[in-house]
């Protein structure tokens, strides 16, 4: 009896401790705030008064970045020293308004790109659609924030390989192109809601590509664009720089390319920094090789020179790379709905998904430096450093009523005797 009687009580402590265990995996994997967060990035900061307000971006392994936080999640250091939760505000992205931005839409025209995709359609067509639903829904939030400037790319052929028609030729961003400067102008960013950027798309979903593709060249002269987009606005809020990429190719115009590629990688990392997402619409390499008799994945070489299967690679490792260089994301599928679905989801995000944090600077004296780190979950971003600009805390309007009563009063007290003293003179004139 006894012996039941122990061998119960150690089943039940031992399925006591399973349970445990089981509940502490649990609460681990279903928290994802906790397991997600790898990386926190302050993407934004303004002054406004004595007031700082901070952009920040939480993201995971992908660098996607990370949408269900809470206040909870967050601290904050200003100059080595924590800021008590009451000291600051909170808004999630989707209640944050949403962040300025300067956007360039690089679009691929090359020739392969009028070829059907894995589901049969068109894969320019798919792309214009997923273009126009991204568009749209940064239009929906917009507070004229927002400025994006869609750019086909590809070089046409010479003589009577030139299948480009003449309307088109004049709107393809390359090198040789007379308009290249001007496709790529300060006047040529619009709103997301401007009827303009409508007709461009609907203007181009008529056209059919045709050129080869320029990758590294195109890439290289929207950078240079956006950073040439900065407003000069002393303490104002720059617009974070972004640039969507949709290729299906690999830059076949480059007369070395490691060399154009090893350049770009440099220009990637100049500042003012700029984002760039990649989206490849295409076959996998090992799907090409098999697909073209390679009898191992397609790459760069051994594609070059087979015309059938260089429109068909696509070069997913420098499309990663160049959007890893940026800390962007990137996307393969050879799926016309996924890339619309993608560019409409996770693309959004990328350019939205930021926390809005708000405090007052503990010391508003003008010309004081002062830095500032954000951590979630206990990953901390780097410092950013600013500037006070004004002459100390703009004071409240409680702090300043007395004043402004007391200002009264003794205005009072000083012309009622005057006007007193005043009026008897007057009267002893009369007299």
């Amino acid at each position: 009896m006894i012996k039941n009687a122990f061998a119960s009580s150690t089943t039940t402590v031992s399925l006591i401790h399973w349970l445990s265990r089981s509940l502490f995996l649990l609460t681990c994997f279903s928290t994802p705030a906790i397991a997600q967060v790898k990386q926190v990035e302050i993407m934004g900061k303004q002054i406004v008064d004595d007031r700082v307000i901070l952009r920040v971006q939480a993201r995971d392994a992908r660098q996607d970045p990370i949408t269900s936080l809470k206040r909870d999640n967050f601290q904050l250091e200003v100059n080595d020293q924590p800021l008590s939760p009451e000291n600051w505000s909170f808004s999630r992205p989707d209640e944050a308004s949403p962040p300025p931005l300067r956007m360039i839409v690089l679009l691929d025209f090359s020739g392969s790109m009028k070829e059907p995709d894995g589901n049969g359609t068109k894969k320019f067509e798919r792309a214009i659609t997923g273009i126009r639903g991204l568009i749209q829904k940064l239009a929906d939030r917009d507070t004229n924030q927002t400025k994006v400037n869609l750019v086909l790319f590809g070089k046409p052929s010479t003589g009577d390989q030139d299948k480009c028609s003449p309307d088109i030729k004049p709107k393809l961003f390359y090198d040789d192109n007379p308009n290249a400067a001007k496709l790529l102008s300060n006047d040529r960013f619009y709103s997301p809601s401007d009827p303009r950027l409508k007709e461009a798309l609907e203007m181009y979903a008529k056209s059919s590509p045709c050129a080869a593709t320029n990758l590294y060249s195109s890439i290289t002269a929207a950078v240079k664009a956006l950073r040439q987009t900065q407003p000069s606005g002393f303490n104002q809020e720059l617009p974070q720089l972004a640039i969507i990429l949709l290729s299906d190719g690999y830059d076949n115009q480059s007369p070395n390319e490691r060399q154009a590629f090893e350049a770009l990688s440099t220009l990637l990392q100049d500042k003012p920094k700029v984002w760039l997402h990649a989206l490849g619409y295409g076959e996998s390499p090992q799907d090409v090789g098999r697909g073209c008799g390679l009898n191992q994945a397609a790459t760069r070489e051994n594609v070059r020179g087979k015309i059938a299967c260089e429109g068909r690679f696509m070069d997913q490792e420098r499309l990663e790379q160049i959007a890893d260089a940026t800390g962007g994301i990137h996307t393969f599928s050879a799926a016309g709905d996924e890339i619309v679905r993608e560019l409409e989801t996770r693309f959004l995000n990328a350019l939205r998904g930021q926390y809005e944090l708000k405090y007052e600077n503990p010391n508003p004296e003008r010309g004081t430096r002062h830095s500032v780190k954000v951590s979630a979950n206990q990953v901390s971003s780097q410092p950013e450093s600013y500037t006070m600009t004004l002459f100390g805390r703009e004071v409240k309007w409680q702090t300043r009523l007395p004043t402004v009563i007391l200002a009264g009063a003794l205005f009072l007290l000083a012309i009622v005797p005057f006007s007193l003293w005043a009026r008897s003179l007057q009267s002893q004139k009369k007299y």
